[in-house]
């Protein structure tokens, strides 16, 4: 292996509070963030949003390197309040059945139990 084989790539997930796990397209996101877009489906709901920093080797996602868990909340129109999450007086945590959807969507229903340290 070299160099060359290795890469890295952020994944995002929406934890919904029934217990959902869904991908969130990174560049979707990051339309969302800067007000370009708006997410209609989403209107009206918060979520917990699950970075994951992960390492590829060979195009395949080997292990998750980071993770940050924050709130991330949706107005009526399905735009990103910004304000809204910082009032949340509960952690972002997903469940451990959160965390293995995760590890399922972003490694394959084969994936560890491991999660960044």
């Amino acid at each position: 292996m070299t160099s060359a084989d290795i890469a890295h790539e952020t994944r995002l997930f929406l934890v919904d509070g029934a217990g959902g796990v869904h991908a969130l397209d990174q560049h979707r996101y990051a339309a969302l963030a800067r007000g370009e877009t708006h997410a209609p489906e989403l209107a009206g709901q918060r979520f917990v949003l699950v970075d994951w920093y992960l390492r590829l080797v060979g195009g395949r996602p080997e292990a998750a390197v980071s993770e940050t868990c924050s709130w991330i909340v949706f107005d009526e129109r399905g735009a990103v309040d910004l304000h809204a999450a910082l009032v949340i007086d509960a952690e972002a945590a997903p469940t451990e059945a959160q965390w293995a959807r995760i590890r399922e969507l972003a490694f394959g229903p084969a994936a560890s139990t491991a999660r960044p340290k």
